[in-house]
């Protein structure tokens, strides 16, 4: 199994719709976390990549699913490539 800072660990018994939430919630984390990391706001984020600010909100809240096109641009803006968005890997 690959690690990710995206982990979210599989429990029998806990309902699929649980688990969606339950990895918006972790992608939404990633987002802030990163943007914060860099001293950006949601509206400069917005600015880089192209997105909303309210999509980028809905995002760091878990209330949105991210759309590959989304996490393309979002991993622009950050300067990873989509697997390292989700690894965790800075570099």
């Amino acid at each position: 199994m690959i690690d990710s800072v995206l982990a979210v660990p599989y429990r029998p018994g806990v309902q699929n719709d649980d688990r969606k939430a339950e990895r918006r919630a972790a992608v939404g984390r990633r987002i802030r976390e990163l943007r914060q990391s860099r001293g950006l706001t949601q509206q400069d984020l917005a600015t880089r990549s192209g997105l909303a600010r309210s999509y980028i909100a809905s995002l760091e809240t878990g209330d949105r699913n991210i759309s590959n096109d989304a996490l393309w641009a979002l991993a622009d803006a950050f300067g990873l490539t989509p697997a390292a968005f989700y690894l965790g890997s800075e570099r």
